[in-house]
């Protein structure tokens, strides 16, 4: 049990269609060294590229694998890209959660035997 347990949670945590991300990190990156020249290019690309890597929804997957299959490339795949963005409302990792240390709550359990 435990470890069908473990390769269940293991495929659960482990990003899909990985060839779609690769070929959209790939190409992002090509991107970026073509647009040097424009600091907001840039940035756009970077967010870009946070945004895609994390963890996404299958719809938003299937999108990057038939970006894949059309062979989109620069500014038609940031155009693509962005507009995939704004239709499945993806934001970029949030860094300041991960940079402060999480506190830890103290839960309190009530009894309602108490209260009568």
């Amino acid at each position: 049990f435990q470890t069908d347990f473990r390769q269940r949670l293991g495929r659960a945590r482990r990003p899909r269609n990985t060839l779609a991300r690769r070929y959209v990190s790939r190409q992002l990156n090509l991107a970026r060294q073509s647009m040097e020249t424009k600091p907001e290019d840039v940035r756009r690309i970077e967010t870009l590229r946070r945004v895609f890597q994390g963890d996404l929804t299958p719809a938003a997957e299937n999108a990057l694998d038939e970006i894949r299959r059309l062979g989109l490339q620069d500014r038609a795949l940031v155009t693509r890209l962005e507009a995939l963005r704004e239709r499945y409302r993806l934001n970029p990792p949030d860094d300041s959660d991960q940079a402060q240390p999480a506190e830890p709550q103290v839960v309190r359990i009530v009894c309602s035997d108490g209260l009568v």
